[in-house]
């Protein structure tokens, strides 16, 4: 049953009263407001307006199908987009968790970060300090035996020479 099966047209049904179409068979039922003409199967084809109507309820039917999918399709997708939501956020939380426990094990072993402790790191400045007076000791102690036993400075020497190649070029 559709949506406009129980309109009536007052214009037709004026129309049917007054004018008997010839061939069709009339009934009268109950009292005279309630007579309705009565169609006898193969005598008459529906009216235009009656077509309309049909038509219309048809549409309106399909149209009443087409939404109940689309509810249906709609629904389904939030569904999987909820799902899609709850996922990322999951995905989300191991990257952090991840990233979390790479700084933390990156920071124990990282060799760009100095986690030396202090009492190690002045005890090898200290040494550090006493290296490079030993070498300025040895240093002055090779010059002086140079000078007492007349051996040549081999870094003068070598100096001297490239400063000619330069002087050359």
């Amino acid at each position: 049953m559709g949506l406009f099966d129980k309109i009536k047209n007052p214009l037709h049904k004026e129309t049917a009263a007054a004018q008997p179409i010839p061939g069709m068979q009339t009934a009268n039922v109950g009292t005279p407001a309630n007579q309705m003409q009565s169609i006898t199967p193969g005598t008459l084809e529906p009216s235009p307006e009656q077509k309309l109507i049909d038509g219309l309820n048809r549409r309106m039917g399909n149209m009443e199908n087409e939404v109940g999918k689309m509810s249906t399709l709609l629904e389904s997708l939030k569904r999987g987009f909820q799902e899609s939501g709850d996922k990322l956020t999951m995905i989300s939380e191991n990257v952090k968790m991840v990233v979390s426990l790479y700084e933390v094990v990156s920071k124990d072993f990282n060799p760009f970060l100095d986690n030396t402790p202090d009492e190690i790191k002045e005890i090898t400045e200290e040494l550090r300090k006493e290296l490079m007076g030993l070498k300025a000791l040895i240093e002055s102690a090779l010059d002086d035996l140079r000078e007492l036993y007349g051996t040549p400075d081999l870094n003068q020497i070598f100096k001297v020479i490239e400063q000619e190649d330069l002087n050359d070029k």
